[in-house]
């Protein structure tokens, strides 16, 4: 444990935690092999979480692919010019993914969302996000009831951790130093911002009515990371740095382009989106469409 506390505290002064040449400044280092968290195949109550999932993704595809219908019906050729009202009643996403960094080969996916709560999904299929304004934190597990998967959230301070989360407790404070200190390096885990031209989330978009959120799952792919959140959102950010945020609930699109600069709007009105947002809600289609049914 003193070993770890030093590695951790020599890291977040963004020393070198290991005086070998070419070390990465990593958990991996910081940790001894046995602390890491091994990756494990989803438990037999994640078939049954995927199924509300699933429906989820169901139904998001159905509403694009309905949308890319009438596009194809009203306009064959493409000709007619892009026509779609952004709506006035959505202030757009609340939570969306900003940065993160992929230490999955040993621990699982750190992340920062907009509104600066930090979160990890890590291998055993846990989760943990820290509310760091507040100092809340929620740490998420599921089990089987009666034969029914169950969700159980476990809240706290940071000041006062259960000992039983100590190595997690370690680890996510591990990575908020890393995602704030080592963005840029060329070494070591790369730190990924989404898009660093956003503006922040307001202070108000934190909870959900179920907790914190968190990201549930994750997929890259050779275009795009995709997010599947708790709040039944979809952000798929390109590594453009284009991103698409999809709502199931609100029905709402949000669509950033590379200048930082964010659209919403409803899913009835893409009968004509512009070529560039459409491009990519095609690719969100069929990402969506793969995840149903792999």
């Amino acid at each position: 444990v003193d070993d770890m506390a030093s590695d951790f505290k020599r890291h977040c002064h963004m020393e070198s935690p290991d005086s070998r040449a070419g070390a990465q400044v990593a958990p991996a280092e910081a940790l001894p092999p046995s602390q890491a968290l091994a990756p494990q195949l989803p438990a037999a109550g994640d078939a049954d979480d995927d199924e509300e999932d699933k429906c989820n993704l169901t139904n998001m595809h159905q509403q694009l692919e309905q949308s890319f219908a009438c596009r194809t019906q009203g306009d064959p050729q493409g000709a007619l010019e892009p026509a779609f009202t952004a709506p006035t009643e959505s202030r757009g996403p609340t939570v969306w993914v900003s940065e993160y960094a992929d230490f999955s080969s040993k621990y699982g996916l750190a992340y920062k969302f907009g509104n600066e709560c930090i979160g990890v999904r890590f291998n055993d299929s846990t989760h943990m996000v820290w509310d760091c304004c507040r100092g809340v934190v929620e740490y998420i597990s599921r089990s089987r009831e009666e034969g029914r998967p169950q969700e159980s959230r476990a809240s706290f301070h940071m000041q006062e951790p259960p000992e039983a989360l100590t190595k997690k407790i370690t680890l996510i404070k591990y990575f908020k130093c890393y995602l704030q200190k080592a963005k840029g390096r060329k070494e070591g885990v790369e730190v990924v911002v989404c898009n660093d031209k956003v503006a922040g989330a307001p202070d108000d978009a934190v909870h959900n009515s179920d907790g914190l959120v968190y990201v549930k799952r994750w997929l890259k792919t050779k275009h795009a990371i995709i997010f599947r959140l708790s709040n039944k959102s979809v952000q798929v950010s390109f590594f453009d740095k284009t991103e698409i945020i999809l709502s199931s609930e609100e029905r709402i699109v949000s669509y950033t382009d590379q200048s930082g600069q964010r659209i919403m709007f409803s899913l009835q009105s893409l009968v004509r989106p512009p070529p560039d947002i459409a491009k990519r809600l095609k690719y969100t289609k069929d990402i969506l469409f793969q995840l149903i049914h792999r």
